[in-house]
């Protein structure tokens, strides 16, 4: 019978810096996924659109009645909030007045609707009113018509 002789074997001198390697290249991937996924946080706020509707009844005169009495704060919405994202200027943003209940809804990506809020609560702080109604989004919805 023949028997099997055990050889020596080399220390591996390779397993720490295979190891060290190895930490490294982990260390970046979850490095890179991080920044991707904050980048993809900021993109999707700039490229989700969403539809919400505003209660304005306190900034908004009740004379002249109808859309006219809107158009000033619509104006004043587009050219302070994102004026690019407009339809006006090429967007996709819309605002409709809601003359029922005095109501302004806005489609607009999710970084302007929050800078739509900012803005409508600088306008009450700087007046001193408040909605007769809490302002706030009614309905969100994704493009594409996945809530």
């Amino acid at each position: 019978m023949a028997t099997e002789v055990e050889r020596p074997t080399a220390p591996n001198r390779r397993g720490p810096r295979v190891r060290q390697v190895s930490l490294r290249l982990t260390l970046l991937l979850v490095a890179v996924v991080a920044v991707g996924m904050a980048g993809y946080r900021q993109w999707r706020r700039y490229h989700t659109i969403v539809t919400a509707v505003y209660a304005v009844d306190d900034l908004v005169p009740a004379d002249p009645p109808g859309a006219d009495a809107f158009q000033p704060l619509m104006d004043e919405v587009a050219a302070t909030v994102q004026p690019g994202s407009w339809q006006a200027h090429g967007g996709d943003g819309t605002m409709i007045p809601f003359m029922l209940n005095r109501s302004l809804l806005v489609r607009n990506n999710v970084a302007a609707h929050e800078q739509v809020r900012a803005f409508l609560g600088r306008k009450r702080a700087a007046s001193g009113t408040r909605p007769v109604r809490e302002p706030g989004p009614t309905s969100s919805r994704v493009a594409g018509g996945t809530p």
